[in-house]
């Protein structure tokens, strides 16, 4: 008994259990095996159930970015590279990866206690009594309403931290050409980044 638990929570099993997952939730998904009502729910926890923590650390990182990066390059006389610099690796880099992480971490362990909680209380042995696929209730309609939140948060956490960069930039009484450095390619990307982080944590 003690060598199969040892073998169950070797991390190569795990990995291995989850890219089968992973293989079985897109297959389900474009066989079509949706509940459309059980995303609607699953969008309220994953967006406004998630809100509030990735505009308070977005504001709060783009402030902290902006002035330490100006405290760096104003002694190189170069204090109007501060907006290519946030344009590049906040807008780009840092917002998707720091509201992929809060997603991750806030509404994934909601949704796996969420599951924890029904296989104690046998309810995912219910479910297959009424001949119902859990990864078609509960897995998919999970997945399918993180990856539509996630770009949404994401812009919201760009929004926020450009804030708090215009707020600083205001203060300091600098021209800063953040706008010219900004390019529709690198904030695609960084819409997409997040998507492939919250998957790789989940």
């Amino acid at each position: 008994m003690r060598i199969k638990t040892n073998f169950e929570q070797s991390w190569i099993v795990r990995c291995f259990l989850a890219v089968l997952l992973f293989g079985q939730v897109w297959l389900h998904f474009l066989q079509g095996k949706t509940y459309y009502r059980k995303i609607l729910q699953h969008l309220v926890t994953a967006g406004p159930g998630s809100i509030s923590p990735v505009l308070l650390v977005s504001g709060f990182a783009g402030m902290i970015f902006t002035i330490q990066m100006a405290r760096e390059l104003v002694q190189f006389g170069a204090i109007n590279a501060v907006g290519g610099a946030f344009a590049l690796a906040f807008c780009r880099e840092l917002a998707p990866i720091l509201t992929a992480s809060i997603m991750a971490a806030q509404v994934g362990s909601a949704f796996a206690a969420e599951i924890g909680a029904m296989q104690v209380t046998e309810q995912i042995d219910a479910l297959y009594m009424l001949k119902t696929d859990p990864i078609d209730y509960l897995v998919v309609p999970r997945v399918i309403a993180c990856s539509l939140m996630v770009p949404l948060m994401t812009i919201l956490a760009l929004v926020t931290g450009i804030l708090g960069y215009s707020r600083d930039t205001c203060k300091m009484g600098h021209v800063v050409k953040f706008c010219k450095e900004i390019r529709l390619k690198p904030l695609i990307l960084g819409s997409v980044e997040p998507e492939i982080v919250e998957a790789i944590a989940r």
